[in-house]
């Protein structure tokens, strides 16, 4: 299950491009947090972005589900979109969006 700080922090991802997540919020992530690798973004047009990260789960041999959300603001109140993606070993356990 996503947490509210996961949210929070795919969305300062989605905000920042290439900074880590610790470096926009501020937020200190410890070696049980699935996010280590920052967020990446790339390829945008006018209405369209990839987002990039990859997760860090405590069992590297198990299919995981990642939510995400997209906002335009801290608090998650004007969502600009949302889902859900699976991501196991197979894919290194990267997420794109």
């Amino acid at each position: 299950m996503t947490t509210r700080r996961d949210f929070l922090i795919t969305t300062a991802g989605a905000a920042a491009g290439l900074l880590p997540f610790a470096s926009v919020w501020g937020l200190k992530l410890d070696s049980q947090s699935p996010f280590q690798h920052g967020i990446a973004s790339g390829d945008p047009l006018a209405d369209s972005v990839v987002l990039w990260t990859r997760i860090t789960p405590r069992d590297l041999h198990k299919w995981v589900k990642v939510r995400w959300v997209i906002a335009t603001d801290p608090d998650l109140h004007h969502r600009i979109d949302a889902g859900v993606m699976r991501t196991g070993p197979m894919r290194d356990y990267t997420v794109k969006v």
